[in-house]
């Protein structure tokens, strides 16, 4: 009887224990969930900007844009002076300037505290949770009943006899408002080694974000050839914008430097009608050229423009052979075609091949050639004229007023960056300065 007492005992104690278990430990609590001594150091201890958070100008997700390169921005601050970086450093924005100091090593974030008022350093090491500064504390041989009764100077001397570690460490633990005072007060000295320590993104930014001056400074201490071949590096847009800050002769002397392909680049990029216009400026025999260049359809497409006296005079122009390989085509004899008129054949001489067409339309004279041209229709001319070599093209570029010429250079803005890259190293200099000058973030 007692042994049965026990176990319904055991089983009740059991049982309270699940029911217990279930409604206050279960499900198990995450370790983010749980909150000792850390969440009060915490309370001062912001999160800090990393400096892959800082995003510079050109780097935007999905913007494609960009600015010079982001090497030879950095390398423009290894010419700048330690009051200049102390200047450029404290016209950056906080956030970057607190990723760089993230990246500072100890020795420079314990020089930061140092540089502290007595007061706030005391306050900031107060601040930090009671066993980090135990710790600290105790590596220093003070205890904290000791430290209750020291007066702010006391405080100060025995902060100072901390490793530097220490003193990074409470910089380090305090909030990014409190970290952005210190770094208010850094030296030109200290300014210079915080720069060194930051990303060439970082470098970059700083550059980007300088005073016209300072850029202007730090660019004319380049030699010719750097400031060259930071146009060249340059992204395609901002190298657009440095054409387009050239004056119309500087402009002009760079589009005399384009290519047969570029130029036929740019007439593609004109209107139907302008390519029209100019390829009509061109003499006949200029006209008939390109056309007999051009592809054999448009070629055939020509010859059935032309009244049927001329074709069949053409056709009479070729040799015995290729007659009977016409009339061989369109099954058609010597015999029956000599009875036929003029009408049937060139009906007949329709069915030939584009190929035999082009071969008769090459037989017409000058003349004949002159009187044709102008029995082109516009769809005719415009398939010649999307056919044509590149040197055509070009040649008909060649043929556009200077105005004109512009306008289809301001259609194609690629080839804009590609004339910079024939200038002189002088002129490319001069532009990369005027590019540089207007250096804008976000741009």
């Amino acid at each position: 009887m007692k042994r049965s007492r026990w176990l319904w005992g055991a089983v009740v104690v059991a049982a309270v224990a699940l029911i217990g278990y279930f409604a206050f430990l279960y499900p198990p609590t995450r370790n983010t969930d749980v909150q000792g001594t850390v969440g009060a150091v915490e309370k001062y201890h912001e999160e800090q900007i990393a400096p892959e958070d800082v995003v510079l100008a050109g780097e935007e997700s999905g913007t494609g844009a960009g600015t010079f390169a982001q090497a030879d921005l950095a390398m423009l601050l290894e010419r700048a002076t330690p009051a200049e970086k102390a200047d450029i450093f404290q016209r950056t924005s906080k956030d970057i300037q607190l990723a760089v100091l993230g990246r500072a090593g100890a020795e420079l974030q314990a020089d930061l505290y140092g540089r502290l008022p007595a007061v706030e350093k005391v306050a900031a090491f107060e601040r930090v949770d009671k066993s980090v500064q135990n710790e600290c504390l105790g590596r220093i041989s003070v205890s904290p009943e000791s430290w209750g009764r020291m007066s702010v100077d006391q405080k100060v001397a025995a902060l100072g006899k901390m490793a530097k570690n220490d003193q990074a460490a409470i910089l380090g633990r305090n909030s990014k408002e409190f970290q952005a005072q210190a770094l208010a007060r850094v030296s030109p000295e200290q300014a210079a080694s915080l720069l060194g320590r930051a990303s060439i993104e970082q470098q970059a930014m700083m550059v980007s974000l300088a005073s016209s001056a300072q850029k202007q400074a730090l660019f004319q201490r380049c030699s010719l050839e750097q400031q060259a071949g930071m146009l060249g590096r340059a992204s395609k847009e901002y190298q657009i914008q440095a054409f387009e800050r050239a004056s119309k002769d500087v402009q002009q002397s760079l589009l005399a430097r384009a290519g047969d392909n570029e130029k036929a680049n740019m007439f593609a990029r004109a209107s139907q009608d302008k390519q029209i216009a100019i390829f009509e400026r061109a003499p006949a025999k200029e006209q008939w050229a390109m056309l007999g260049r051009g592809p054999v359809p448009v070629q055939a497409a020509a010859f059935g423009r032309a009244p049927a006296k001329d074709q069949v005079a053409w056709f009479g122009r070729l040799d015995k052979q290729q007659q009977s390989e016409v009339l061989g085509r369109v099954a058609v004899t010597q015999d029956a075609w000599g009875r036929m008129s003029l009408e049937d054949k060139a009906a007949t001489l329709g069915r030939a091949s584009d190929m035999q067409k082009a071969a008769c339309l090459a037989r017409a004279s000058l003349e004949e050639q002159a009187a044709l041209l102008p029995r082109m229709d516009r769809q005719l001319k415009l398939e010649c004229l999307g056919k044509m070599t590149p040197a055509d093209q070009a040649a008909l570029f060649n043929r556009a007023t200077l105005d004109e010429q512009f306008s289809m250079l301001g259609r194609a803005p690629e080839v804009k960056a590609a004339l910079l890259g024939r200038a002189p190293a002088a002129q490319q200099a001069d532009l990369a300065g005027r590019t540089f000058m207007n250096l804008d973030v976000g741009r």
